[in-house]
């Protein structure tokens, strides 16, 4: 019977464990790695597939408000301007005033789910100076919209104030700061 020699053995361990160890490592590197790509690849797919929401969202939005252009116009004026007496209650009627509730509240929703898809973080606060690095002019564009859309005492901000529970905080803290539609409540959480 041939004997077995214990430190031949173990000499021969430790001279193939050593390079199995760092083949291991390296094959962990890789996978890691690997990994590492999967996720940025993973994360600009979602980036792509929120913005092309957005768009979609956008969309939508300028053909409900371009399929009755004058009611638009009427929820959000300001008071007494002449587009806003296409809703004077005298004048309205039922079933006017209904769509101009639906407008409204959709007008709404598109804006609270547009603030909810960019933390307040990624944008500047409205009507302040526009960071370097950003576009002024589109940051500009989206200010005067929120300015526009909740002018103050416009059917759009009268039915937001009624309605300020069921939206975002975030999206209520950056109207409240801006001092876009008065009179909206400060929200029970600092954004």
């Amino acid at each position: 019977m041939s004997s077995f020699d214990l430190d031949t053995t173990k000499k021969w361990v430790e001279v193939f464990s050593a390079p199995a160890a760092i083949i291991a490592l390296l094959f962990l590197g890789l996978q890691s790695c690997e990994m590492s790509e999967q996720n940025k690849s993973l994360e600009a797919t979602i980036d792509q597939s929120d913005n092309q929401d957005i768009f979609e969202k956008t969309l939508d939005f300028d053909q409900v408000t371009l399929q009755d252009p004058l009611l638009y116009k009427a929820v959000t004026a300001k008071p007494g301007d002449a587009e806003a007496r296409y809703l004077d209650e005298s004048k309205a009627d039922a079933e006017r005033t209904a769509k101009a509730d639906l407008l409204s509240i959709y007008i709404i929703d598109f804006y609270d789910y547009i603030f909810g898809k960019y933390p307040p973080s990624e944008y500047p606060e409205i009507g302040e100076p526009t960071p370097k690095g950003s576009d002024p002019h589109a940051f500009k564009a989206w200010s005067n919209a929120l300015i526009g859309v909740f002018a103050d005492g416009s059917f759009v901000c009268r039915t937001l104030k009624d309605h300020q529970e069921s939206y975002g905080d975030p999206f209520i803290s950056r109207l409240h700061k801006a001092k876009i539609c008065p009179g909206l409540r400060v929200p029970s959480e600092s954004f």
